[in-house]
């Protein structure tokens, strides 16, 4: 069942939206429009160093202003997150797409490569969506 919400802004700019929710363990990171590759990069980075240090357990990642991110940009999300998802709190991550977006790149292969490499952990589960309320739900599906 998803909770009631009590969302903050942490932080907004024309690229980004975050929210955090401190009494769910809850963070979500909305994707305002698309991104220049440097853009994209510049602004992960910054994403993860806010929130691998914030502890939360469920996070909700809105990318459906990402149309598509070139094979560059793709590998380097997956070498540079493995270790931040290995190191978080995270117990669940959801991400939310447009079905556009699913055919143009490869989210499958990302969420797979990505779910491989912190599995071994045991902690973290990563998912993808094309709706909110089932990305939500899946989230919380574990919360009593």
């Amino acid at each position: 069942m998803t909770p009631v919400f009590h969302l903050k802004l942490a932080f907004e700019d024309d690229l980004v939206r975050i929210q955090t929710d401190d009494l769910n363990d809850f963070i979500s990171v909305e994707w305002l429009r698309h991104p220049s590759g440097k853009e994209f990069r510049e602004m992960s980075v910054t994403i993860g160093s806010d929130h691998l240090l914030s502890g939360y357990r469920y996070h909700l990642s809105d990318v459906r202003a990402i149309n598509y991110l070139e094979i560059a940009e793709q590998n380097w999300l997956l070498k540079n997150r493995k270790m931040f998802y290995r190191e978080s709190q995270f117990r669940k991550i959801a991400s939310i797409t447009s079905r556009l977006t699913l055919e143009l790149m490869d989210m499958l292969r990302l969420r797979d490569d990505l779910q491989g490499q912190i599995e071994p952990v045991g902690k973290t589960k990563v998912e993808i969506f094309t709706s909110k309320a089932e990305a939500l739900a899946w989230l919380f599906s574990d919360v009593p």
